[in-house]
């Protein structure tokens, strides 16, 4: 039986880790991972490592919509996303503290998407 999982807002999460990160500071960054995300991608990427055959689908837009797919096949995630005329899919900035462990997290907002 082959799953499948749609992602209606998917997003392209950078994690960043930074020692002692504070608000406001110049700080070099420590390791970086860019990965796909969304709930739908994070449950098909959960459900691969399980074992599991599936599809993911969902809405993307402009190049980052298109890098979404491209590291979807990558991880060997069967994609068949659709893609939106206009917009960018969204990127989410999420910075850790490597010290603290604290994380602040910022969402860029995802594309529109036209009614018909």
């Amino acid at each position: 039986m082959q799953l499948a999982t749609i992602t209606l807002n998917g997003t392209l999460d950078r994690v960043i880790l930074v020692p002692g990160f504070s608000p406001g500071e110049i700080r070099n960054v420590g390791d970086t991972v860019t990965l796909p995300s969304g709930k739908g991608l994070n449950v098909a990427r959960t459900a691969l490592s399980l074992g599991a055959e599936l599809m993911t689908t969902g809405l993307v837009a402009g190049r980052c919509g298109q890098w979404i797919c491209d590291l979807l096949k990558t991880e060997g995630i069967a994609e068949r996303c659709v893609h939106l005329p206009c917009g960018e899919s969204r990127i989410s900035t999420i910075i850790v503290d490597a010290e603290s462990r604290e994380t602040t997290v910022i969402n860029d907002l995802g594309p529109s998407v036209p009614a018909e």
